[in-house]
């Protein structure tokens, strides 16, 4: 593990020291320091009134840690961990209680990584990594918005482009965790692997797009946010 930690601190200090500051006539809107943590990254909701504002690589950054040691997500590892070790995958961990550890810190292990890819692809290429929600129109036409902008997302201009961060990432982390992992590299299993990956992000901005609406009908008390969210502007 201390080679992936080597690896995620490598990657953060090449993106912002190869990544450009961005240039415009306009000033752009930035958001205090004391509301970046805790980060949220769930969906965010743009209105007509609020221009569009995009995230500093510090922003970008912060919200990608988030995703790898945010509270939900540590539930999350322990939770995937538990099941690796109920089904024994990979079996020549075997089931002892040290092979649980062994699990959670592969899984780990993993959404580091693709954090990593993830980040340093958007550092240099200025994707925004949030999800806009459509919050209008007929479920299945927000389900279509939600699964289109998987592959296609936001970037520092305003405009829309490939979200070439979501392929690369989830492209690339299985072959990566094949290296600690045991067995032989296959091919198929790692595309499968990273197929799965991208469905998982689909299904995420499913999610992300209708929660806020189900949240509204919950009682108060099941429905408040963990964290705060970015503003859009």
């Amino acid at each position: 593990m201390r080679k992936v930690y080597l690896t995620f601190s490598v990657c953060v200090g090449f993106a912002i020291g190869q990544t450009p500051a961005a240039k415009s006539d306009e000033p752009t809107q930035q958001i205090p320091d004391q509301d970046l943590l805790p980060i949220q990254t769930e969906s965010v909701t743009p209105s007509v009134h609020t221009p569009y504002a995009p995230l500093t690589l510090k922003q970008k950054y912060l919200y990608s840690l988030d995703r790898v040691a945010g509270p939900t997500r540590i539930i999350g590892f322990a939770a995937h961990a538990g099941l690796d070790q109920l089904w024994k995958k990979p079996e020549q961990w075997g089931s002892e209680p040290e092979s649980f550890g062994y699990r959670i810190a592969s899984n780990f292990g993993a959404h580091l990584m693709k954090e990593t890819i993830g980040f340093g692809v958007r550092a240099m290429d200025g994707e925004d990594p949030r999800y806009f929600r459509s919050g209008q129109g007929s479920p299945w036409k927000r389900t279509g918005y939600a699964l289109g902008h998987t592959f296609w997302v936001h970037n520092d201009k305003g405009g829309m482009m490939p979200a070439y961060s979501v392929l690369l990432a989830d492209t690339m982390t299985p072959a990566i965790v094949q290296q600690w992992r045991p067995g032989p590299f296959t091919g198929l299993r790692e595309l499968r692997s990273g197929t799965l990956g991208m469905a998982g992000s689909a299904l995420t901005n499913v999610w992300l797009e209708f929660w806020p609406d189900v949240r509204k009908k919950l009682p108060a008390r099941l429905s408040r946010p963990l964290n705060r969210t970015f503003p859009p502007g």
